[in-house]
């Protein structure tokens, strides 16, 4: 095959062989239904600490040593559903000396939030959770609003491979919950499972390949129970 041969194949690929070609040159097909969160809120010890929870528990019979420790991998087991951020751009109209036409030219970008649907369990686990992390920000008796440093933490969503190894990331630097959805009860709604959506705002977000990823998720959690220890 001669080098325009080549280039032409290149920029215009016209084969599944191509096209299988170069999924696997990437990798494989990325599978949304394949990913980790990892959300360590400041209001959360690393022991559990809902006695009414642990009595229930208790006299259900189903009690172990297991319910006396906060797993951060509860929440990712509970994710539902979540999505990687994006970035818009804010632009202005920048008329050129000859005033005869207008470009576009960028300011600024936003970040909006996120919304992560979580499957509640008879505990209502996620519910305590965020319920806990809101009540933190600001105070429901006093309306005082908390320090920044006290309910803001850093959140990662992480896209995995086959053997759940992350392969992409991003870090929500600065997150806290903005909102808990009412949580619809319904005579109707026989043998399905409830569900819990939870809106979560950030001051900006850090895309980190695999390894960064890695070890981001895991100095986050120790870092986390550490911090809780203290």
């Amino acid at each position: 095959m001669g080098l325009l041969d080549r280039i032409t194949n290149t920029v215009n690929p016209s084969t599944i062989d191509d096209f299988k070609s170069t999924v696997s040159k990437h990798a494989g097909f990325a599978q949304s239904n394949r990913f980790n969160v990892i959300i360590t809120p400041p209001t959360q010890s690393l022991f559990n600490l809902d006695l009414q929870n642990i009595a229930s528990q208790a006299l259900s019979g189903n009690f172990g040593f297991n319910d006396l420790i906060n797993d951060p991998r509860d929440v990712a087991l509970l994710c539902e559903s979540c999505s990687f951020p994006g970035r818009r751009l804010n632009t202005t109209e920048y008329a050129s000396n000859q005033d005869w036409y207008t470009t576009n030219t960028p300011t600024g970008y936003n970040t909006e939030p996120i919304t992560f649907s979580f499957i509640l369990t008879n505990d209502y686990y996620m519910k305590k959770f965020f319920e806990r992390w809101i009540a933190s920000i600001v105070d429901q008796n006093t309306y005082l609003v908390a320090h920044d440093d006290t309910y803001k933490t850093d959140v990662i969503i992480q896209a995995l491979d086959r053997n759940n190894r992350p392969i992409y990331g991003v870090k929500l630097i600065e997150a806290f919950p903005t909102e808990i959805t009412a949580v619809q009860l319904d005579n109707n709604a026989t043998d399905q499972i409830t569900k819990l959506s939870v809106t979560i705002s950030y001051t900006d977000f850090k895309p980190e390949g695999a390894i960064a990823s890695l070890l981001g998720g895991i100095k986050n959690q120790v870092t986390g129970s550490l911090r809780r220890l203290i």
